[in-house]
């Protein structure tokens, strides 16, 4: 189990001495539910209000049961997708042996107190992890009961529709409790009228006279003759958490005079811990009781530091031992915490008569946990205490504890609350509230906290802590020149980084190597940048050194190391660097979401294009979830490939739609020209030349003289327009400056790509031998670096080089492999329906507004086009043209598409019309 996950929430705690047995109600739930062949029902539902003994229950049924169950109690802070489906899974896991490690794996594990907002969009994402969950639990062998406690916190549109999911695949062999206050968003009306559904509500878990009778006997050790019984029956009406608060009251007070009516709702229920229970205990258990409740957990030298007394210990103790609405949290009974509705009570009593402690109880708190390491919480109740300067002092004295504790969300929330005054004097903070600001695409504004922090270091004395703020804002300030492509910017500041944060600072030299490979990447020196990124990422694995920084600086890593090495090293490096992650508390931070886009990149480039979209959609929810726009930028640039070649076009466009507004308010230029570099490359996919022409000239691409690596993407998009438009002398001119500018830096993988379009460009301009030895060197070099994909993107250019190839032996197996699945998405292009997405390609284009017919066919679809004009079977121009009969239909779909016809009989007719071919 993931570190970050509770163990007690999914422990099934033991039934407690003195248990009402409810006989008659597990006979129900049991009768006719396991039959040979599996579980009858699909769904357990115990659905009342608070107080109704629903948990109990269930544990009641555990511990009399033969069945296999699992438990998992859900919070509030449970209510996210990725949260909740690992709780889901190490739940199942509990039960069902047969649960892979690779199923557990595949999503990862959420930190406490981030909340993720999600869409019914977005579900899609989580279906195949479910999936593969559900297909695990069907190969056990062992029926089992998943009970899941308190489902009605669940408010998550994604979750409830992930439920559904799983209700309506759910295995044979594996049966669901929901305990709740309120129904949960289920399909329930389906599963009611097949019969799959039991319900146990209100009605059922109501005390009876007899049940009163036993408990107050058996349970509270506190006998009542039968005319008190009876009256508790009538005020209660079988509501046991009443019957339990009134228990309290009876035995604390040593008398049954003066008995509250329990009729009402929790406005009573406050009451009657405020009046009943609280006020007959001693004094200093009230105070206790009253000091602790501002704690959401608590243990005994926390509740000491709180109340100032030496007895914290016997005191929890006391307190669950004797039903004062106090749990355990872990099995040692270390950690305690109050029942949420008692807390409630205790603390509202505490603001309206004691509000003057309040900001003392608060130090004290804030005080123990700063001084035990836990410094969310000890800012947490310093800004409660109102003390926003000493949450400041605190926050700059353990910077690095809150990046080692993966709190960097946290971090960045708790900055927003400083109050500008504070926040004003401290240039520490002005620097990281401008990083945080450059993450989340803020650049204006962080270029204020910029000037503000350079303004006080300059009236500082010269010293350690100063020399230190100075290289933290030059890294700032390199990064945001990186961010605006501001290249001398970058290199000057970087350099300044390096010299005022040394090695002998591991915790922050990550970040200053971070910035400093993108200066040495950019001066024309990747060598140099390829050692200072690996310096960062050694130092995320020293004791003393940043995991989060060395994060910073693994994904511009192994994004170059994937054009100088190809997929291969840059995958490792990926799959080690979110170990690391997951090691140090980063597993769901904005960090990983950058590593979830690469990897969708490096899977599309092997043509795995499903999984480059599942990829990429795992680090958009993580980075929607951190709200750093950046990241989230990112991303959605490696997803819209994958969708391209997919033929989702429709999906890729609203993502385009969705980035358009974060890109105008938010973007660095670096991430805007990734995005629209893989808009051109859709809309040339759709064969939208005109619209792909006005967004190259609105980009200052259209007539450019060179292209480069600031723009690759936007880069590669031009050259194929011109390959598209047969301006090849233009294209060989631009990509024979761009190969120059790649070879020089090392960049063998992305080379090859560049070579295998310039053959394109030769092959169009009859430069057929330069062309080949081109394709011999793109094909080898890319096969060995676990390319494939950049050799099928363009279909038309793609089918015509690889034939090329293979006429004169260029890697034969690897281009018959790729020239066998362009023809295959060519035949599912040419039968699927209008408007369907076309799976692993596009559709073929037709000639666009401007194109004349003759330019838009390539120079073997016109020789074939001849050939169908003139009656020739298939077969025939099979056998005429020396190629195979499946790359006979591929082209003749290209064709049909382009002169916008369905037959041969259709095509040939237009093509004499429009003079395509000769009589």
């Amino acid at each position: 189990m993931h570190e970050s996950l509770l163990k007690t929430k999914l422990t099934i705690p033991p039934c407690k001495a003195g248990l009402v047995r409810r006989d008659d109600i597990i006979r129900r739930l049991e009768d006719g539910l396991l039959v040979e062949n599996g579980f009858t029902r699909k769904l357990t539902l115990i659905c009342a209000p608070a107080g109704f003994g629903k948990t109990t229950l269930v544990r009641h049924w555990i511990q009399c049961s033969s069945l296999r169950f699992g438990r998992l109690s859900i919070d509030p802070e449970d209510d996210t997708p990725l949260r909740f489906w690992m709780y889901f899974s190490e739940l199942l896991n509990g039960i069902c042996d047969t649960i892979r490690p690779e199923t557990l794996s595949s999503l990862s594990a959420p930190q406490l107190g981030e909340h993720e907002t999600e869409t019914l969009d977005d579900f899609r994402r989580y279906e195949r992890f479910l999936t593969m969950l559900l297909n695990d639990v069907l190969a056990n062998e062992t029926p089992g009961v998943a009970v899941l406690d308190d489902t009605h916190v669940l408010k998550n549109p994604s979750i409830q529709r992930g439920m559904n999911f799983v209700l309506r695949n759910l295995p044979p062999n594996l049966h669901i409790v929901a305990v709740c206050r309120v129904e949960p968003d289920w399909a329930l009306s389906r599963l009611r009228s097949a019969g799959e559904l039991l319900e146990i509500g209100q009605s059922e878990l109501r005390f009876s006279h007899d049940e009163i009778a036993t408990f107050f006997r058996e349970t509270m050790d506190y006998p009542l003759p039968d005319d008190d019984v009876r009256a508790l029956e009538m005020d209660s009406e079988g509501w046991i958490a009443g019957l339990q608060l009134a228990a309290v009251s009876l035995r604390t007070r040593g008398s049954r005079a003066n008995r509250l009516s329990l009729r009402g709702t929790h406005r009573l229920l406050q009451e009657y811990f405020s009046d009943e229970v609280i006020e007959t205990l001693p004094d200093e258990l009230q105070g206790f009781l009253l000091s602790t409740s501002i704690l959401n957990r608590m243990c005994a030298p926390l509740c000491q530091a709180v109340t100032e007394t030496a007895d914290a210990q016997a005191v929890l103790e006391r307190l669950e031992r004797e039903n004062y609405f106090v749990a355990a949290l872990d099995e040692e009974g270390y950690w305690f915490r109050y029942h949420a509705l008692f807390q409630q009570s205790l603390r509202a009593r505490l603001e309206s008569g004691y509000a003057e402690i309040l900001p003392k109880l608060h130090r004290r708190a804030a005080q123990w946990y700063h001084e035990n390491e836990f410094p969310v919480e000890a800012v947490r109740h310093v800004l409660a205490a109102d003390d926003p300067a000493r949450a400041a002092e605190i926050i700059e004295s353990e910077l690095q504890g809150f990046w080692k504790g993966g709190y960097s969300h946290e971090l960045r929330s708790m900055l927003e609350l400083l109050p500008a005054e504070v926040l004003d004097t401290r240039p520490s903070l002005q620097v990281l509230s401008a990083y945080f600001l450059l993450l989340a695409g803020k650049r204006e504004a962080a270029r204020g906290y910029i000037a503000r922090a350079e303004e006080l270091l300059a009236e500082q004395a010269p010293g350690t802590e100063r020399e230190f703020v100075e290289g933290f804002l030059a890294t700032c300030k390199a990064a945001a020149a990186a961010f605006d492509n501001d290249i001398p910017t970058l290199i000057q500041t970087a350099a300044v980084a390096l010299e005022k944060i040394p090695p002998n600072y591991p915790s922050w030299r990550g970040l200053a190597c971070s910035v400093a490979g993108d200066a040495a990447f950019y001066r024309g020196d990747a060598e140099a940048a390829l050692r200072t990124y690996q310096e960062a990422c050694d130092l995320g694995q020293d004791p003393q050194g940043n995991a989060y920084f060395a994060l910073v600086a693994g994904t511009k890593f192994a994004r170059l190391l994937l054009y100088r090495e190809g997929t291969h090293a840059s995958e490792e490096l990926c799959r080690r660097m979110l170990a690391l992650a997951e090691e140090h508390g980063h597993a769901t931070s904005e960090r990983a979401a950058g590593y979830f886009g690469l990897l969708g990149q490096i899977s599309s480039e092997r043509g795995e294009a499903e999984a480059a979209v599942e990829l990429c959609q795992k680090g958009i929810a993580i980075a929607e979830e951190t709200q750093i726009l950046l990241v989230w930028c990112w991303c959605v640039a490696h997803i819209l490939r994958p969708l391209v070649i997919l033929g989702r076009y429709a999906e890729a466009h609203d993502w385009i739609r969705r980035a358009r507004p974060v890109l105008a308010e938010a973007a660095a230029p670096i991430f805007e020209s990734l995005i629209m570099g893989w808009y051109m490359r859709l809309l040339l996919a759709e064969g939208n030349l005109d619209e792909a022409a006005d967004l190259l000239k609105e980009r200052g691409l259209l007539d450019a003289e060179s292209v480069g690596f600031l723009r690759e993407e936007e880069s590669g998009a031009l050259i194929r327009y011109l390959l598209i438009t047969k301006q090849h002398e233009r294209a060989a001119a631009l990509l024979e400056g761009y190969l120059q500018e790649a070879q020089k830096l090392g960049m063998a993988a992305f080379s090859a790509e560049l070579e295998y379009l310039l053959a394109a460009a030769h092959l169009g301009s009859g430069r057929t031998e330069e062309a080949q030895v081109l394709l011999r060197s793109a094909l080898r070099t890319g096969r060995k670096a676990g390319y494939r994909r950049m050799f099928m993107d363009d279909s038309d250019i793609s089918m015509t080089l690889l034939e090329e190839a293979q006429r004169h032996g260029i890697e034969p197996d690897f281009c018959g492999s790729m020239l066998e699945e362009l023809r295959q998405e060519a035949t599912a292009a040419e039968t699927a329906p209008d408007g369907a997405a076309v799976t692993h390609g596009a559709r073929p284009r037709a000639a666009a507004a401007g194109e004349s017919l003759h330019d838009a066919l390539s120079e073997r679809e016109s020789e074939l086009l001849q050939l169908i004009a003139d009656g020739l079977s298939n077969q025939e121009i099979a056998d005429t043209l020396f190629i195979s009969l499946s790359t006979v239909k591929w082209h003749s779909a290209n064709i049909y598409a382009k002169l916008g016809v369905e037959k041969r009989t259709q095509a040939a007719a237009k093509a004499r019309r429009l003079g395509l071919v000769g009589d």
